[in-house]
């Protein structure tokens, strides 16, 4: 994926080679005509899939064998090489049945920081929309936060 700055996410294999799938994935950052950070450091697998012109980078990351999980990756600082890794699937609270789902990968975000993936739920692979409910600094921020978890909860 590339975003309107130029920055450039996907992922590259070491070891192994393109007719063969040995090797490790690693989910990757390019900026500047450099590529300054693995997004995922030290693990089994892992693919930057999306970025968004905040710079946050989502994908999917592979602790375990069979345990991939979907992740979002956010700058700290103004340099690219500082990231902050989550999980995303703690972030999900809304939502009658989020318990129930496997954030598999996130496939994208937009600049509204909306992410876009599929993951299992009750045995099936599905797609999901998470938005985001900003932090409430006021009481129409608070009541604008309810009607957004309403309205997620019916799309997850």
């Amino acid at each position: 994926d590339i975003n309107a700055l130029g920055d450039i996410v996907g992922n590259y294999q070491t070891g192994g080679n393109q007719w063969l799938t040995t090797g490790v994935y690693n989910g990757f950052l390019w900026e500047n005509g450099q590529m300054p950070v693995n997004i995922v450091p030290s693990l089994i697998e892992s693919a930057a899939r999306g970025i968004n012109d905040a710079q946050d980078v989502v994908g999917f990351m592979t602790q375990t064998v069979f345990a991939r999980k979907a992740f979002i990756s956010e700058p700290v600082s103004s340099t690219l090489t500082a990231r902050t890794l989550f999980d995303l699937y703690p972030l999900v609270t809304s939502g009658d049945s989020y318990q129930n789902w496997v954030l598999q990968s996130a496939e994208g975000i937009n600049n509204v920081g909306q992410i876009v993936g599929y993951g299992i739920v009750n045995g099936q692979t599905r797609g999901y929309l998470l938005t985001p409910i900003p932090e409430p600094a006021s009481m129409a921020l608070a009541l604008f936060g309810l009607v957004s978890m309403a309205a997620t909860r019916r799309r997850v």
